[in-house]
This record gives C-alpha cells, structure tokens and sequence, in this order.
C-alpha cells in the first residue's frame, strides 16, 4: 500500500509499475517450478499387448526382453479441476527419453479422472532393452504429473 501523497511523484509511480513487472513475470515463469498437486496418477500400469476394447492384456512391472514387440502404457491421471490440461507421456529408460509425445483419452476411466494411453513402437526401443524403465506423464509445461516405473530383465 503506498500513500496517496507519493503518487504524483515519478519515482513512485515507476517504482510500482516496476514492482508490478516483476511479480507478473516471477508468477508466469516460476510456474515451471511448481508441481501441479491436484493432478496425480490415480493409476498407471504397462503391458506387452492391447485387447480389442483399448485395456491391457496384463499389467506388468518385470518382464523378460524377449516378450517385447512394442509396449503400451495406460496411465488413469486424476483432474479435479476438469479435463482441460494437455498431458503427455515420455517413454524413459535408465533415465533417457526414448519416446515422448501426446496421448489420446481412451476408454472408461474411473469418475474423476482421465484415461491416457500411448505405444511404445519397436523402431523406438533401444537394441539394450534391459534396464529400469519408466513412463512419466507431464504437463504441457514440463510439470512431472507422477511416474509409472517397471523393469526389463535379460
């Protein structure tokens, strides 16, 4: 709050529109570093195959490199604020992208959240496919939503 009688003063009129400046820009580009706590991932699992209505076949978070043509993962993000964000899921292993992109809603989900699924194609997954992989699903801003780890073993 600044008195009345410093307003007609350059200096303070400056100094607040300044002030102003800077909490606009620390707010818009400080959101990067604030975690998005409403969302989170209600449920996530990752499986060698699909069925025909979009659920998987099994839900792994250890299978043997030779089970693996290509690998889908179905994450169930809750939103309490609606449906209105753009999330993506970024295919990781030991810590490397492999593969990111958008994901499509699919199927039913449980109320309240948001059933977001992706492929992980063979001409993406490395030739060393053991190790510790996961699926992170982030914000269009980069906000890490939560992670579904698994593990490929030899």
């Amino acid at each position: 709050h600044v008195p009345a009688k410093y307003l007609p003063r350059p200096v303070w009129v400056i100094g607040l529109m300044g002030f102003v400046a800077v909490a606009v820009a620390s707010a818009y580009f400080g959101r990067r570093g604030i975690p998005p706590v409403p969302m989170h991932i209600a449920s996530g699992a990752v499986g060698p195959s699909l069925l025909p209505d979009g659920r998987l076949t099994m839900h792994v978070s250890k299978l043997h490199e030779s089970l693996i043509q290509e690998m889908h993962a179905l994450t169930d993000v809750l939103i309490p604020g609606g449906h209105g964000n753009t999330l993506h899921h970024v295919w990781r292993h030991e810590g490397l992208a492999v593969q990111q992109g958008p994901v499509t809603p699919s199927g039913e989900p449980p109320p309240g959240t948001v059933r977001l699924r992706s492929t992980l194609r063979s001409f993406n997954i490395p030739s060393q496919r053991a190790g510790h992989w996961s699926i992170d699903v982030l914000t269009e801003d980069d906000q890490l939503v939560g992670r579904v780890p698994f593990e490929v073993i030899e």
